[in-house]
């Protein structure tokens, strides 16, 4: 009888974690199961004038997710990292249509839920880009501190949606959830050049119910619903790991509330600008991130 040692016991134990599903694909031609893109790049941070270290989130969230247990049987979830720092360094706009084009690719192999781990917020724009036209009913849910609606001729993190919105053949609905006069530049409530943009408090119980009130008759059999999570959108007293804290944001609670509400009907869940530099020692925030996207692709 063989003697059991502590070390294969604790290598035991990682069978019955999420890190048994993870498996990461080089061939994006591959079949594809449920699916995490990886966006570990932060240059639109910085152009955007932000502290750079969310390009180190997509390891530190999902490492933290390796660790949650799994209570049945789940199929794999395959893990694909789109960016490359080095044409996002050499050219910002070419490198946004590089990877938009890697999207795509990787989309049209079919995958049940899709989550897109940045980053700074530039990589919904990629996102948003590879599902138009695809997708001809989109609905925007973005939760942050931000409208990321800028007028700046040269994109970055804060001009995602005014960028996408300028090339955008698909019909949809931009839901801002969360965002503050506080934050925004008045220029950022001009109307956007295609799409729907609306505005709504975030904060309570009461902002809650009216959210999903105000969705609801948006959403039709053919709707596709993209939630974005900008991390400076929570509250800094719950998740403060972020390049710009959040006096009065969100409660983490709400957020998780919201995803659990409506994980069957999301389609693409982006998670952006966390930053592992800011975290505490017990990576805190990163943890919050992986309970997110556990509850959005295994659930409990």
């Amino acid at each position: 009888m063989s003697k059991l040692t502590i070390k294969q016991q604790l290598l035991n134990r990682k069978l019955t974690k999420v890190g048994s599903l993870l498996n990461k694909v080089e061939n994006l031609g591959e079949p594809l199961s449920s699916l995490i893109i990886k966006c570990s790049d932060d240059r639109g941070v910085q152009r955007n004038g932000g502290k750079l270290g969310s390009r180190f989130a997509p390891e530190a969230i999902i490492s933290e997710l390796s660790k949650f247990e799994l209570h049945e049987n789940k199929k794999n979830i395959s893990i694909v990292e789109v960016s490359s720092p080095e044409h996002y360094k050499k050219d910002f706009s070419s490198a946004q249509g590089i990877q938009s084009n890697k999207i795509k690719q990787i989309i049209s192999r079919g995958s049940p839920r899709v989550v897109q781990i940045g980053g700074g917020h530039d990589h919904i724009y990629p996102l948003l880009k590879a599902i138009d036209g695809i997708d001809k009913d989109l609905l925007i849910l973005n939760i942050d501190a931000h409208l990321d609606t800028r007028t700046d001729a040269l994109f970055h993190s804060g001009t995602p949606f005014r960028q996408f919105s300028l090339e955008a053949k698909s019909k949809f609905n931009l839901v801002q959830l969360g965002v503050r006069k506080e934050t925004n530049h008045r220029t950022n409530y001009i109307k956007l050049n295609r799409g729907m943009m609306s505005f709504h408090a975030f904060h309570n119980e009461k902002d809650y119910l009216s959210i999903l009130d105000f969705i609801s008759p948006l959403i039709t059999k053919n709707t596709k619903i993209v939630l974005s999570l900008d991390f400076d959108g929570i509250d800094g007293g719950d998740f403060g790991a972020v390049s710009a804290t959040n006096p009065y944001g969100t409660p983490f609670y709400l957020v998780n509330s919201l995803v659990n509400k409506l994980k069957n009907r999301i389609d693409y869940f982006g998670l952006y600008e966390l930053n592992p530099l800011f975290d505490n020692a017990t990576n805190l925030c990163a943890k919050r991130a992986a309970w997110l996207i556990y509850q959005y692709l295994i659930g409990v």
